[in-house]
């Protein structure tokens, strides 16, 4: 510290107040632009919907809280907590995937032709394999006799654990930051060990999470495709299938606007933004168009 000395309490909470008063604009700002980017999956329907919605939300609800304890709780506990010698450095992990990560984007920014068509051929070939299975989602469908019985009790069965399952996975997001501070404060400040294990305690704990919640939702919504509830009730079809033209136009321009926009540019780094600006503009329209059939 510029004073030569070890910061008494009062110092440090008064030096942990200010910098936290620093980080609060470019925070929110970072925060905004995550929560737009998830924003968009709040309105995915169908399997996507039952797929994603759900992480979707318990990121953005551990950001919300993560955000407010980390200008809170955080600065305070840190200012109590680390009384010896601070020093700011890099965690070990985060460095060396770094140094491994740099080199392969810039070659991608560099020559992003193959990575482009790439990812074209990839999006192609699941589109033509999930096509199969489109008419349990849009289609209005009739079981054999005995079948939905057979299923709303699989349902009732599975209900338990698809709760159980969930709560789990939200709860080890939202707590997965925890082995941080631990390391922290097992290891000392200064132990690589301990940020280490940290870091890849809090990646683990974030993997199972996403995939329970991802493997009971797309578990449940098989469920309510079956047996036609949720968003797969026969009125939100009959809906669906009255916005289909309207899609195709809307996501064909969107589409068209984005590779006018980025190869003009040539800022793909910046022109991504179209996507979950035209996603949430688009479930604004649905939602529009929902009320003015109702009235009508």
């Amino acid at each position: 510290h510029h004073e030569g000395r070890l910061l008494r309490l009062p110092e440090r909470l008064e030096t942990v107040l200010r910098a936290a008063q620093e980080m609060i604009r470019p925070t929110v700002f970072g925060q905004a632009i995550i929560f737009l980017v998830f924003a968009p999956l709040l309105t995915f329907t169908g399997v996507e919907g039952k797929t994603f919605s759900p992480m979707a939300i318990t990121i953005m609800l551990a950001l919300g809280a993560a955000f407010i304890l980390s200008l809170t709780f955080v600065p305070a506990l840190v200012a109590i907590l680390m009384r010896g010698k601070v020093s700011e450095k890099e965690v070990k992990l985060i460095a060396v995937s770094r140094q491994r990560y740099e080199p392969v984007l810039k070659r991608v920014v560099d020559r992003p032709w193959p990575f482009i068509g790439g990812a074209v051929a990839l999006f192609v070939t699941t589109g033509i394999q999930g096509h199969r299975f489109e008419y349990f989602e849009k289609e209005l469908i009739e079981t054999a006799y005995g079948v939905s019985g057979v299923v709303k009790d699989r349902r009732d069965k599975f209900h338990p654990t698809f709760v159980m399952q969930l709560t789990l996975g939200i709860v080890l997001c939202v707590i997965s930051v925890i082995p941080v501070f631990c390391g922290a404060l097992l290891f000392g400040e200064d132990n690589a060990l301990g940020e280490d294990l940290g870091a890849a305690l809090l990646l683990v704990l974030v993997a199972i999470g996403v995939f329970l919640i991802v493997r009971v939702c797309i578990i449940n919504g098989g469920f309510q495709m079956l047996l036609q509830e949720g968003e797969y009730t026969r009125a939100e079809k009959r809906e669906n299938k009255r916005n289909e033209p309207l899609e195709s136009v809307y996501w064909a321009a969107v589409t068209a606007a984005y590779l006018i926009w980025s190869f003009i540019t040539m800022a793909w780094h910046q022109t991504w933004i179209i996507w979950p600006i035209a996603a949430v503009g688009f479930g604004v329209i649905k939602a529009i168009l929902k009320m003015v059939r109702q009235r009508g």
